[in-house]
């Protein structure tokens, strides 16, 4: 198993490779099959000790309850249980991996970690171009001759404990006094999740924007700003990304002289003080965390009506 402090160790290194547009995935397994997550979710992998859980009566199998992960209590799912194989056995040796995003820390149990691989996107294939593809995943690694199913751990959360996924924020968000003036505003976003593409189209729509065109990759976004650069307003961008990640497609447009001056703005489940000094450092704005819609669009409707 990967010690703790190596996962952190890779974690702030691969941030300071910023634009290179790598990516980093823990392996790990579940029953005899091996599936992946993004490294900068992952803020530890630790032995799962079932004394520190505490085991809360579901009709949903694969919420375990919560567990006492230092000093404070973390929701819990279990993955044998959200894939209909059993729990664990808790006097079996397995493992936690606790992670942080969407401003929320949670734990995974897994039966054990494989290793972790660094690679390009490139080496991702999106889920949209897969075929009888689950919403389980956001696509497949494949990389050294072996495909790699990587979880959509967000996708995931959202369904099993809705009050901390993506739409918890929605409700805050109200329309704005002065939509005449941002109908005509071109903005384009690029995200790969079709969860969080629907919930901020509609937040946005709400606010009174109606020209909005939605990517699911980077190179996607930055095909398209580069051929229209004259027609774009403002990006809208996560991070994490197939083919072209977030901040290698920022750097890339403000490198260009005819995409520089719009604005760029990052909505990511991986922001962190870190993680947004990086998200400068390539011309970007601002950056919010999901799920700062409410935030992120207060943002949008004073940039773009003041501008």
């Amino acid at each position: 198993m990967q010690h703790p402090r190596s996962i952190t160790k890779r974690k702030n290194r691969i941030l300071l490779d910023c634009g290179t547009n790598e990516v980093e995935f823990l392996r790990f397994y579940v029953a005899d099959k091996f599936y992946g997550i993004n490294v900068s979710k992952v803020r530890q992998a630790v032995v799962f000790e079932p004394e520190k859980l505490s085991v809360i009566p579901q009709t949903c199998s694969s919420y375990y309850g919560t567990y006492l992960y230092r000093g404070a209590c973390i929701p819990v799912i279990t993955l044998r249980g959200y894939f209909g194989l059993g729990q664990e056995a808790l006097h079996k040796r397995t493992i936690l991996l606790v992670c942080d995003f969407s401003q929320c820390t949670i734990g995974y149990v897994v039966d054990g970690i494989r290793d972790i691989l660094r690679c390009s996107w490139d080496n991702f294939q999106p889920a949209k171009q897969l075929e009888n593809s689950s919403n389980l995943l956001t696509g497949n690694l494949l990389f050294q001759d072996e495909i790699t199913p990587i979880l959509d751990v967000e996708e995931m959360l959202t369904k099993i404990i809705p009050d901390v996924g993506i739409e918890r924020d929605v409700p805050n968000v109200k329309p704005s006094a002065r939509t005449e003036a941002l109908v005509g505003k071109r903005v384009v976003y690029c995200e790969d999740s079709p969860t969080v593409q629907k919930v901020l189209l509609r937040c946005l729509q709400e606010l009174g924007l109606r020209d909005i065109t939605i990517f699911s990759s980077g190179q996607e976004g930055l095909s398209y700003v580069t051929a229209h650069p004259d027609a774009v307003d403002l990006i809208i961008s996560d991070i994490e990304m197939p083919q072209l990640d977030g901040l290698t497609l920022c750097r890339e447009l403000k490198s260009k002289p005819q995409s520089h001056q719009i604005p760029f703005l990052f909505f990511s489940s991986t922001i962190t003080d870190e993680m947004r000094f990086k998200c400068q450092s390539v011309g970007g704005i601002a950056a919010f965390s999901k799920p700062e819609i409410s935030a992120l669009t207060t943002y949008v409707d004073k940039l773009l009506t003041e501008n």
